[in-house]
């Protein structure tokens, strides 16, 4: 009887996929059982990438391979890949496989054309050295592999391609579309890079914003992922669909969500100068970039729509070491520019949508959008019985700003109050311009005394940037007995507010006034 490993990972030589990227995952032979059980695990959960299984499926002639293991010592991931490529390839027949009390692998090699040995010393550089010396010395010339590399890593990159492009335009959203390029990046299917991460850029502030990653954040949390997806049979139509319904859970997204990267960071200025990726080697002396924690090589290319940046990819291989040469290059350099023109499409109907929503100069929610989802939490504050406020912001002097310095400057104005709005302010508390220079803020799930403490530390904030502003603010249930009327209560607090001398606030059904460059 099988061992579980055993009825796991092998299965008949016989059956092969005939698409690389969405048939049946691939089916390991019987003689993999022949190695150490440490060894044989290593080799079935490794990454084949799909480039190198294609060109290994094209060779011209049938391959003797004979494998000489040691019992004690950890194989490199360029040697366990290999192992992988010969398990998946029918053309490449183990002859012998055998356990060495030694503590070095041998690989012997033999066609109708020639015989190659290799060793330890061969896989030292984590390359293609290996595979390429296999292809010119068994089957005759630089030229012949240089053709079958370059037709098997065409072929498969662009079945990847299609499935992807399929995918993301089926998505018809930036956000899932991106998702689904990352699981192109990283799956074995794929690109095979082992993490790979998205910083969307923010036209209002101007610097990239950390939105989405996919891969592992520790190694042993790698291994978990690859085993998962080798012996439970994820292809990359598994990956793809999960990727496009469902939210990134792993520790990479938790770690860059939200993080800033500024175009004026080296590495980044870098990239967005150059006209394809680029390779860095780390750590990163960009704080944003840094939290990534790349040691090794990592690549960067942007995204660019209608001629301007729309986000910023990081790729690296941390986890296995693989190096980032050419052909990977290359493919990162093909996949994106294919998918830039989806993303393009994309980007043009978010465009029109947030048209449709915000407001475009400060970047918070136009009255008509702020005044519908002010509806719905009213529903919702009433069903759950929760309390809600309700804040009206008014600049002041603000026609004297225009009519002294210009509309330009006052646009300035205008701009700074949105960002600090949306700074200071929960993720899901909701700031829309109400028109002019009058913004109205409405926050889910707060009283009355919390209300006071927002506004304390808007007021301050504003001073220190020197923005004068008045509020008045209400509260349901404690100033109204219904939250439709909040806007009522919270304007007529405003205008005593104004009244009083400007800079100051005024809350509830009483009125209270405070000064907002401190209490009082």
């Amino acid at each position: 009887m099988r061992s579980p490993r055993s009825s796991l990972l092998s299965r008949s030589q016989s059956r092969y996929p005939r698409s690389i990227v969405t048939a049946s995952p691939l089916l390991l032979p019987p003689w993999i059982d022949a190695l150490p059980p440490a060894v044989a695990r290593a080799v079935g959960v490794t990454p084949a990438p799909a480039a190198l299984r294609a060109l290994f499926a094209q060779a011209p002639a049938e391959v003797e391979v004979e494998v000489e293991v040691p019992l004690a010592a950890e194989l490199s991931a360029a040697s366990r890949r290999l192992l992988k490529l010969f398990a998946t390839s029918p053309a490449w027949r183990p002859k012998q496989v055998s356990r060495s009390a030694g503590a070095s692998l041998r690989i012997r090699c033999v066609s109708g054309r020639g015989e190659v040995e290799l060793g330890d010393g061969d896989f030292i550089d984590g390359g293609e050295g290996p595979v390429r010396r296999l292809f010119v010395e068994l089957f005759g010339g630089a030229a012949l592999f240089e053709l079958g590399e370059r037709f098997a890593g065409g072929v498969a990159r662009l079945e990847v391609l299609q499935v992807l492009t399929q995918h993301m335009l089926a998505s018809s959203d930036v956000d899932a579309s991106l998702r689904i390029l990352l699981s192109g990046l990283t799956s074995g299917d794929g690109l095979g890079f082992n993490r790979a991460a998205v910083f969307v850029y923010d036209e209002i502030r101007s610097r990239f914003v950390g939105s989405r990653a996919v891969g592992p954040a520790s190694v042993e949390e790698a291994h978990r992922i690859w085993e998962a997806i080798t012996l439970e049979g994820r292809t990359l139509e598994h990956i793809i669909t999960g990727a496009a319904q469902q939210e990134e859970t792993s520790g990479l997204q938790a770690q860059i969500y939200g993080v800033e990267v500024l175009p004026s960071a080296e590495e980044v200025a870098r990239t967005l100068a150059a006209a394809g990726p680029q390779r860095f080697v780390g750590p990163s002396s960009s704080p944003g970039l840094s939290c990534l924690g790349a040691t090794g090589p990592y690549v960067l290319t942007c995204i660019e729509s209608r001629g301007a940046p729309l986000a910023l990819v990081f790729v690296d291989n941390l986890y296995s070491g693989i190096e980032i040469q050419g052909p990977a290059m290359d493919g990162l350099a093909t996949f994106l520019g294919q998918t830039s023109l989806v993303l393009d499409n994309l980007t043009l109907l978010r465009d029109v949508e947030r048209l449709a929503r915000f407001d475009s100069l400060t970047g918070v929610f136009n009255r008509r959008e702020f005044e519908a989802r002010m509806a719905v939490e009213e529903m919702r504050c009433l069903r759950a019985k929760h309390p809600c406020s309700l804040l009206v912001v008014d600049l002041d002097n603000f026609k004297a700003i225009n009519d002294s310095q210009g509309h330009s400057a006052g646009d300035d104005v205008l701009k700074k109050t949105g960002e600090l709005l949306r700074q200071t302010l929960r993720a899901h508390d909701l700031v829309g311009r109400f028109g002019g220079d009058e913004f109205t803020v409405l926050l889910p799930e707060t009283g009355g005394e919390d209300l006071a403490r927002v506004i304390g530390r808007l007021g301050k904030l504003a001073w220190e940037q020197e923005i004068a502003m008045s509020i008045g603010g209400a509260s349901f249930p404690d100033d109204c007995s219904v939250p439709s009327a909040l806007f009522s209560v919270a304007d007529r607090n405003l205008l005593e507010a104004k009244r009083a001398g400007r800079q100051r606030a005024c809350i509830g059904a009483e009125g209270e006034l405070f000064g907002l460059s401190g209490r009082g």
